[in-house]
């Protein structure tokens, strides 16, 4: 049991500990989702507590990261941060041993921790399949990649439903900025087997303010698909994404609930990745040899 209040005026907050953590293996579930940065502090000063506490191991469980889209720095400026690196790095200050995650934006972003924090950055594959395989009983479909960097997971995704006797084929959209200034656009390439009359099932990491969404959508509709799904692993709809969404061309939208939201889009169902979390943090436990937890 933990006890969290603001201390002071000024929003400052403590972390007080109400059982003994002494040479037990710690697993700190928090989601880094809005408000982030308060979140993000909680998690911290947590960690903090129990390193000061004599933990054995400290695992903080984040089931959506935030922070992890910021992976570069600015091509006009070498002057800014470099976001994922720099919560890495308080990660690992304040006393984490290890990371267990779900779907990074990016993957690289595992090589911003050192070997004495390693991270599990957990695929939601199996959530996928087994939702749109039992619910929506998806078959010789197409799965489609809004952009290069989902295109190896939808590989994945296709060579998953094929070993389940579930024909589907991959196809890609390439996404290129075209004009300038206000009259910048956003032109669409797709790559792949004709969506005419067939079913699409567009995936992605996360919905933000569902741009990328809305148009994909709307370009398989153009382009003839039949029923059209979506699935991501984080649901962040920030302001002005229901609205798309609820009137783009799509059956559903699927998202996990590593970030709470009040569904106010009869499209989005929310699926749970509580056992796929469970199931590795008891796998993680008894790899570092602990048989009592907190």
């Amino acid at each position: 049991r933990i006890k969290l209040k603001q201390k002071y005026e000024g929003d400052e907050l403590w972390v007080q500990l109400h059982d003994s953590v002494r040479k037990k293996n710690v697993f700190i579930i928090q989601s880094l989702c809005p408000p982030i940065n308060k979140n993000l502090i909680e998690l911290l000063l947590t960690i903090s507590a129990m390193r000061r506490a004599d933990a054995a191991k400290i695992v903080a469980v984040i089931p959506y990261f935030a922070y992890s889209r910021h992976v570069q720095i600015s091509e006009a400026s070498n002057r800014s941060t470099l976001a994922a690196a720099d919560i890495a790095a308080l990660l690992q200050a304040a006393g984490c041993d290890r990371v267990i995650t779900l779907d990074f934006h990016v993957p690289q972003i595992e090589g911003f921790y050192t070997g004495s924090c390693p991270v599990d950055n957990i695929q939601c594959s199996e959530l996928c399949i087994n939702y749109f395989k039992d619910h929506v009983k998806l078959s010789d479909f197409i799965i489609v990649s809004p952009d290069q960097k989902m295109n190896s997971t939808a590989l994945n995704l296709r060579n998953s439903f094929a070993d389940l006797q579930v024909p589907a084929s991959v196809a890609s959209i390439v996404q290129s900025k075209k004009g300038k200034g206000k009259k910048q656009g956003i032109e669409l390439q797709y790559i792949g087997e004709s969506p005419e009359g067939k079913d699409v099932l567009i995936i992605d990491n996360i919905i933000d303010r569902a741009g990328t969404l809305d148009r994909t959508v709307n370009y398989m509709k153009h382009m003839g698909a039949n029923r059209i799904y979506v699935f991501a692993v984080h649901g962040l709809f920030t302001a002005g994404s229901m609205k798309l969404i609820e009137e783009a061309m799509v059956n559903e939208v699927v998202v996990t609930n590593t970030i709470p939201f009040d569904d106010e889009s009869g499209r989005i169902r929310q699926i749970s990745a509580g056992r796929v979390l469970a199931d590795v943090i008891a796998k993680t436990n008894r790899k570092m040899g602990g048989s009592e937890s907190a």
